[in-house]
């Protein structure tokens, strides 16, 4: 039977498994819209031009290492969540 049938497998093993898939974004997707929807036009072709070039544009941008992000996080808040 097709995985795609059944929302579990039954293993040789009599365990069951069940696939899942989540997204997790890293904020690439927010900065290409972002960066898009202040120079959108009025014409559907170049915006999705636009998308393409933008959003090649930032897979070549280095995104900041997590840990950076967390410790500005918690220094502009005042050490709220640090632990």
């Amino acid at each position: 039977m097709d995985v795609k049938d059944r929302k579990s497998v039954e293993r040789k093993d009599g365990t069951l498994t069940k696939a899942f898939t989540n997204y997790v974004g890293i904020g690439v997707d927010a900065r290409v819209t972002y960066t898009v929807e202040k120079i959108r036009t009025p014409y559907a072709c170049i915006n999705k031009m636009l998308y393409a070039c933008v959003g090649f544009l930032n897979l070549l941008r280095p995104i900041k290492p997590i840990k950076k992000i967390i410790s500005s996080f918690t220094e502009s808040t005042g050490g709220f969540l640090s632990s």
